[in-house]
């Protein structure tokens, strides 16, 4: 209990547990911090983009919207290389492209620490429209603006919503 060297190789070995091996507790949060749960790289979110096509991303369980400003700016990214190719230079009416949602039960990060004061805030997260309830988040995949999306589900917590959603998703928009 007081020695330090013990105490050393107890933290060292749950961080490894925790984290991973050679991760520290502030490597994984600055991870979360820029990414989420679960990382994305360009050809991600590349495929991501043409799979959706001009339909739009409906993001649920979207968390602090880390996923959903990427696939944003890698949208702006594209449709703005589009343009400058285009003989017209004429584009689509801008619309969102993704509407994220979540009801912040299962966040990572401590939105009084991470909040819209702060830095990562400003650098990292995405507009997240806060659901109060999960009926709330299966009437949001029934409303106008979200049918035709491709549903998103990153990295969902455990339980039944990835099922529910996915099954209610279908339903609103079986074409």
């Amino acid at each position: 209990r007081n020695d330090p060297e013990q105490m050393k190789s107890l933290s060292k070995e749950l961080f490894e547990v925790t984290y991973g091996k050679g991760v520290t507790a502030q490597e994984r949060e600055d991870f979360l911090v820029r990414y989420g749960c679960t990382g994305w790289n360009d050809q991600v979110l590349k495929t991501i983009l043409e799979v959706s096509g001009s339909r739009g991303i409906v993001e649920m369980g979207a968390g602090h919207g880390q996923w959903a400003r990427a696939l944003l700016e890698a949208y702006a990214k594209q449709k703005e290389e589009s343009s400058l190719s285009s003989p017209t230079g004429k584009s689509r009416r801008n619309f969102d492209f993704v509407l994220a949602y979540d009801d912040n039960s299962n966040l990572p990060l401590n939105t009084h620490i991470y909040n819209p004061y702060t830095k990562p805030h400003h650098e990292y997260f995405g507009n997240v429209r806060k659901l109060e309830t999960k009926n709330d988040m299966l009437k949001v995949l029934r409303s106008w603006a979200c049918r035709g999306r491709i549903l998103l589900l990153v990295y969902p917590p455990p339980g039944d919503m990835a099922t529910q959603v996915v099954k209610k998703h279908i339903e609103a928009g079986p074409e």
